[in-house]
């Protein structure tokens, strides 16, 4: 169901008009919009003024109230109305926004290059009469993300303003040079291996490890694996799950909890695999539907407990990003999540973590600094909206995609506190990665099970679509998957799955790996072991051959 928006007479400046004439009175159209999508906590799911990304310039993005608070964008004291045009005026930029019960279902972009130099004027309308304004500087963004709320004047404070913001940096030119490659509609790996070759209690090797990573790549018809990235307190990232590391005391009581973000990366790299130990419960191994996720992919905040093991008999070290690129061949494509913690898992936990464009840089930055990884596929996902649409905007070389919380259970309740509206309903995950110019949404496979359309709906809009959970591992499951056009599954046990659903043979049987230990089966030789004839089957996701059409989304995983 539809209902058309009201019309408001509102008053434009327009860049080039700084006279004391205050503008010309046009009709702006707060246009079409489905009842179920926008409520008024909503954030929104498109974009009101275009940018072109790789950014050149930096910018700040706002949208209007705070929607995670459910607090509208204007508040007035001796009303309550909730329907007003706001023009946004920053230099030559001037731009009519139109707020309907409190909010605005585009959200705004305003460059600059000194945020010190920065000033953005708010002129709040009502029926085509201005009613009051304000100024945020600059220096009110030091945060780089967050909410303001500044009193709107007209003579007097009549009511108060609030907004969301966020600060996107441009990379510095060095690094920008080398993402500006364009990357348009490339085809996502068929299948990926989850943490390589599977999450803890799935697999003989230790998750997010490079012989995890080797030996979830030996056959041909798996080319990628997904890892988990985040930063140490020195602003290394590490390949890490949990943000949180278990330890365990010498006299063998319960551990005590550390933030990975607290850790030096040598402090991380240093840590006993002994007192080691990981989250049962992931955003792939969802087996605890009843308790709320404080973070981005459901690790929960542990209390202190004994210590459990990481993983299978075969250890290795607990790798950096910048070990995984140079150690891995790069015939392994990777899938790199990017974790972020929610503003609530934060509250909660009482912990400092990097902003988000410090995160994106550092990332980025080891990235392109492996000359390898040139020749390497490389994907980057998220389920942080934000961060999402930061590293898209920072670069144009590697995909970006959205992964959705939406886990098919009441967890897509929108009055929940712990999710942000962008990713708890999948329907507006689509929304918002199209919106965001990104390439492609993850979502969890029961969601897609019960909403088979998704996967048009995700097609229709230009998107790539893969799939994520433990029923993966079932080839009935894929196989389903398949006849809805489903372009990628990321699993657990991913040889396995391959080798029933495809035939495929391994390089070496499932017997002769487990049998191995780190011991005797050092990294070194993991990695001269790999079969040549894996990397003449690997197409490079970063690479379309000169001639030759982009796959479009919802091609056969077959094809």
């Amino acid at each position: 169901m539809e209902r058309r928006g009201a019309w408001l007479g509102v008053w434009v400046k327009s860049g080039a008009d700084r006279s004391g004439v205050r503008g010309r009175r046009v009709v702006c159209e707060m246009g079409m919009m489905k009842e179920s999508s926008l409520p008024g906590h909503a954030w929104p799911l498109r974009a009101r003024t275009e940018v072109k990304y790789p950014l050149q310039k930096n910018i700040v993005r706002f949208v209007m109230g705070h929607p995670r608070k459910n607090v509208p964008c204007v508040q007035l004291r001796d009303s309550d109305a909730a329907e007003f045009a706001i023009v946004v005026e920053a230099g030559a930029m001037s731009e009519c926004i139109a707020i309907r019960d409190g909010f605005c279902e585009e959200w705004i972009d305003v460059e600059y290059e000194d945020i010190e130099q920065l000033e953005i004027m708010f002129r709040v309308q009502k029926s085509g009469v201005e009613i009051g304004r304000l100024a945020i500087l600059g220096t009110d963004l030091r945060e780089r993300q967050g909410s303001l709320r500044k009193p709107l004047m007209e003579n007097i404070v009549i009511g108060y303003l609030t907004i969301d913001y966020l600060v996107v940096t441009n990379l510095p030119a060095a690094a920008m040079a080398r993402v500006e490659d364009g990357i348009s509609n490339v085809r996502p790996p068929r299948f990926v291996g989850h943490r390589g070759s599977g999450a803890k209690g799935t697999s003989p090797y230790m998750e997010n490890t490079v012989l995890s990573f080797i030996n979830a790549t030996r056959t041909a018809d798996v080319t990628h694996v997904e890892l988990d990235v985040q930063l140490t307190r020195d602003g290394v990232p590490v390949i890490f799950h949990d943000f949180h590391v278990p330890l365990k005391m010498k006299d063998e009581k319960p551990s005590c909890m550390v933030p990975i973000c607290s850790m030096t990366s040598q402090q991380f790299i240093d840590l006993d695999q002994a007192v080691l130990s990981a989250d049962d419960t992931s955003y792939l191994s969802d087996d605890d539907s009843s308790s709320r996720p404080r973070t981005s992919d459901r690790a929960t905040f542990q209390k202190p407990r004994a210590r459990v093991e990481l993983g299978g008999p075969v250890k290795d070290l607990m790798p950096r990003l910048a070990d995984i690129c140079n150690e891995c061949p790069v015939e392994v494509g990777l899938m790199i999540e990017l974790k972020y913690p929610t503003a609530e898992y934060l509250e909660e936990c009482k912990i400092h973590y990097p902003n988000r464009n410090l995160f994106a840089d550092r990332v980025l930055e080891t990235v392109l600094e492996t000359e390898g990884n040139s020749r390497r596929s490389i994907i980057f996902l998220s389920f942080d909206a934000d961060l999402a649409m930061i590293f898209r905007a920072k670069q144009s070389r590697y995909p970006v995609y959205f992964l959705s919380e939406e886990y098919g259970d009441n967890s897509g309740d929108p009055t929940t506190e712990y999710h942000d509206w962008r990713s708890i309903r999948a329907e507006n995950a689509v929304d918002f990665a199209k919106a965001a110019s990104l390439h492609g949404n993850v979502f969890f496979v029961d969601v897609l099970l019960q909403k088979p359309y998704l996967a048009e709906r995700a097609h229709q809009n230009g998107l790539f679509l893969m799939t994520y959970g433990k029923a993966n591992s079932n080839t009935a499951i894929v196989e389903k998957q398949l006849k809805l056009k489903v372009d990628g599954v990321i699993a657990d046990n991913v040889n396995l799955l391959t080798t029933e659903l495809l035939g495929t043979e391994a390089n070496e049987s499932e017997e002769e790996k487990t049998t191995k230990s780190s011991s005797d089966t050092p990294t070194s030789d993991i990695l001269t072991k790999r079969s040549t004839s894996k990397a003449s089957s690997v197409t490079s996701l970063n690479e379309v051959e000169s001639g030759s059409s982009p796959p479009a989304p919802g091609e056969s995983m077959t094809a």
